[in-house]
Protein backbone atom coordinates (compact mmCIF):
# COMPACT_ATOMS: atom_id res chain seq x y z
CA UNK A 1 0.00 0.00 0.00
CA UNK A 2 1.19 3.15 -1.16
CA UNK A 3 1.45 6.35 1.29
CA UNK A 4 -0.62 8.40 -1.57
CA UNK A 5 -2.40 6.60 -4.30
CA UNK A 6 -3.02 8.03 -7.62
CA UNK A 7 -5.95 10.03 -6.77
CA UNK A 8 -3.94 12.08 -3.94
CA UNK A 9 -5.46 10.20 -1.07
CA UNK A 10 -3.15 9.64 1.87
CA UNK A 11 -3.56 6.25 3.03
CA UNK A 12 -6.53 5.42 0.00
CA UNK A 13 -8.86 7.18 2.90
CA UNK A 14 -8.15 11.12 2.97
CA UNK A 15 -7.65 13.52 0.40
CA UNK A 16 -4.44 15.64 1.60
CA UNK A 17 -6.40 18.79 1.00
CA UNK A 18 -9.43 16.96 2.91
CA UNK A 19 -7.20 16.50 6.02
CA UNK A 20 -5.44 19.93 6.20
CA UNK A 21 -8.82 21.67 6.30
CA UNK A 22 -9.96 18.98 8.93
CA UNK A 23 -7.16 19.34 10.86
CA UNK A 24 -7.09 23.73 11.06
CA UNK A 25 -10.99 23.32 11.76
CA UNK A 26 -10.09 21.06 14.60
CA UNK A 27 -7.14 23.30 15.96
CA UNK A 28 -9.69 25.92 15.68
CA UNK A 29 -12.28 24.46 17.08
CA UNK A 30 -10.03 23.69 19.83
CA UNK A 31 -8.65 26.84 20.56
CA UNK A 32 -11.97 28.73 20.60
CA UNK A 33 -13.02 25.95 23.58
CA UNK A 34 -9.76 26.61 25.53
CA UNK A 35 -10.63 30.22 25.51
CA UNK A 36 -14.00 29.89 26.79
CA UNK A 37 -12.71 27.50 29.36
CA UNK A 38 -10.30 30.36 30.34
CA UNK A 39 -13.03 33.03 30.16
CA UNK A 40 -15.14 30.59 32.03
CA UNK A 41 -12.57 30.18 35.15
CA UNK A 42 -11.39 34.03 35.50
CA UNK A 43 -7.88 33.83 35.17
CA UNK A 44 -5.69 34.02 37.89
CA UNK A 45 -7.49 35.10 40.96
CA UNK A 46 -6.75 38.62 41.95
CA UNK A 47 -5.12 38.45 45.83
CA UNK A 48 -4.50 41.75 47.88
CA UNK A 49 -1.01 42.75 48.24
CA UNK A 50 1.09 45.06 51.07
CA UNK A 51 4.06 46.37 50.26
CA UNK A 52 6.04 48.80 53.01
CA UNK A 53 8.65 51.31 51.23
CA UNK A 54 11.08 53.65 52.69
CA UNK A 55 12.06 56.54 50.74
CA UNK A 56 14.95 58.44 52.08
CA UNK A 57 16.49 62.23 52.05
CA UNK A 58 13.29 63.93 50.62
CA UNK A 59 12.89 67.31 49.96
CA UNK A 60 10.17 67.98 53.50
CA UNK A 61 7.65 69.92 50.85
CA UNK A 62 7.76 66.30 49.14
CA UNK A 63 7.55 64.58 52.00
CA UNK A 64 4.45 66.69 53.03
CA UNK A 65 2.83 66.01 50.16
CA UNK A 66 2.04 62.66 50.53
CA UNK A 67 -1.27 61.43 52.45
CA UNK A 68 -2.85 58.59 53.14
CA UNK A 69 -5.55 57.52 50.69
CA UNK A 70 -3.80 58.88 47.65
CA UNK A 71 -4.30 56.86 44.66
CA UNK A 72 -1.03 55.61 42.86
CA UNK A 73 -0.45 56.43 38.78
CA UNK A 74 1.16 53.93 36.68
CA UNK A 75 2.32 55.19 33.00
CA UNK A 76 -0.95 57.46 32.59
CA UNK A 77 -3.67 55.35 34.38
CA UNK A 78 -5.01 55.29 37.95
CA UNK A 79 -4.39 51.71 39.45
CA UNK A 80 -6.28 50.63 42.27
CA UNK A 81 -3.50 50.69 44.45
CA UNK A 82 -3.79 53.46 47.39
CA UNK A 83 -1.38 54.50 50.03
CA UNK A 84 -2.85 53.03 53.62
CA UNK A 85 -0.04 54.74 55.84
CA UNK A 86 2.64 57.38 55.88
CA UNK A 87 5.10 58.10 58.26
CA UNK A 88 7.70 61.03 58.17
CA UNK A 89 10.96 60.78 60.19
CA UNK A 90 14.28 63.08 60.48
CA UNK A 91 16.68 61.40 57.58
CA UNK A 92 19.53 59.41 58.98
CA UNK A 93 22.94 59.96 57.39
CA UNK A 94 26.20 59.01 58.51
CA UNK A 95 29.22 61.45 58.60
CA UNK A 96 32.48 60.66 59.73
CA UNK A 97 34.15 62.45 62.89
CA UNK A 98 37.82 63.60 62.68
CA UNK A 99 39.23 60.66 63.95
CA UNK A 100 37.95 58.46 61.42
CA UNK A 101 35.20 57.10 62.96
CA UNK A 102 31.76 57.22 60.78
CA UNK A 103 28.44 58.44 62.84
CA UNK A 104 25.06 57.84 62.65
CA UNK A 105 23.04 61.14 63.10
CA UNK A 106 19.69 63.24 61.94
CA UNK A 107 19.55 65.72 58.86
CA UNK A 108 18.08 68.72 60.24
CA UNK A 109 16.26 69.70 56.94
CA UNK A 110 15.66 66.20 54.66
CA UNK A 111 13.46 63.81 55.66
CA UNK A 112 13.35 59.94 55.61
CA UNK A 113 9.57 58.62 54.31
CA UNK A 114 8.00 54.94 55.23
CA UNK A 115 4.83 54.38 53.49
CA UNK A 116 2.75 51.49 53.13
CA UNK A 117 0.70 50.49 49.58
CA UNK A 118 -2.35 48.30 49.38
CA UNK A 119 -3.85 47.09 46.31
CA UNK A 120 -4.88 43.66 44.07
CA UNK A 121 -3.41 41.95 41.61
CA UNK A 122 -3.74 38.62 39.89
CA UNK A 123 0.44 37.14 40.77
CA UNK A 124 0.89 34.71 37.87
CA UNK A 125 4.03 32.87 37.69
CA UNK A 126 7.07 33.80 40.00
CA UNK A 127 6.73 37.87 40.10
CA UNK A 128 4.19 39.66 42.01
CA UNK A 129 3.77 43.01 39.70
CA UNK A 130 1.91 45.74 41.61
CA UNK A 131 1.09 49.58 40.09
CA UNK A 132 3.36 48.53 37.09
CA UNK A 133 6.22 47.41 38.52
CA UNK A 134 7.80 44.33 39.96
CA UNK A 135 7.53 43.99 43.38
CA UNK A 136 10.83 41.90 45.74
CA UNK A 137 11.86 43.11 49.15
CA UNK A 138 15.20 44.50 48.78
CA UNK A 139 14.46 46.41 45.13
CA UNK A 140 15.79 49.75 45.35
CA UNK A 141 14.07 51.24 42.49
CA UNK A 142 10.72 51.58 43.20
CA UNK A 143 8.66 54.62 42.20
CA UNK A 144 6.13 55.93 44.43
CA UNK A 145 3.90 57.71 42.15
CA UNK A 146 0.67 59.71 42.09
CA UNK A 147 -0.94 62.65 40.49
CA UNK A 148 1.09 65.20 42.23
CA UNK A 149 4.39 63.21 43.33
CA UNK A 150 6.86 60.63 42.36
CA UNK A 151 9.21 59.33 45.17
CA UNK A 152 12.10 56.50 44.42
CA UNK A 153 12.93 54.73 47.53
CA UNK A 154 13.55 50.48 48.65
CA UNK A 155 11.10 48.04 48.96
CA UNK A 156 11.29 46.98 53.03
CA UNK A 157 8.39 44.19 53.04
CA UNK A 158 6.18 42.57 51.30
CA UNK A 159 2.59 41.05 52.38
CA UNK A 160 0.32 38.83 49.93
CA UNK A 161 -3.11 37.99 51.23
CA UNK A 162 -5.80 35.19 50.39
Amino acid sequence: MRLIDEKGRLFGFINIIDLAVLSILLLLAGGFIYKAEMKKRGGPQAKEVIVRAYFPYVHPDVANAVHVGDQLVAGTDYVNVWVEKVEVKPALYTTTKQDGTRLLTTDPFRKDVFVEIRGKTPITGAEVVLAGQKIRIGRDDFYLKSLKYELRGTILDLEING
